[in-house]
């Protein structure tokens, strides 16, 4: 454990974000049919959840994996 050190420990996942690496460039469409919101996740996304994980709000906030997946992988129940 590293909670005694001050250190916290947590991941962030995201899933398929618009980014030059998947072939996603400034302007394109951000539409997809991968997850419930049928939209590509934006990076701004993923930062704005990185700078509160290492805030003061973030500091209770430890040994989690936080999902950024715009509802990709969850149940369908009908």
């Amino acid at each position: 454990m590293l909670i005694p050190y001050g250190i916290n420990v947590n991941a962030i996942a995201p899933g398929s974000t618009a980014i030059g690496l998947i072939g996603v460039k400034e302007g394109d469409s951000i539409f997809s049919n991968e997850n419930g919101m049928q939209r590509l996740i934006m990076p701004d996304a993923v930062a704005t959840l990185a700078k509160l994980l290492v805030s003061d709000a973030g500091k209770m906030i430890d040994g989690e994996v936080v999902y950024i997946s715009a509802g990709r992988g969850t149940f369908d129940i009908r």
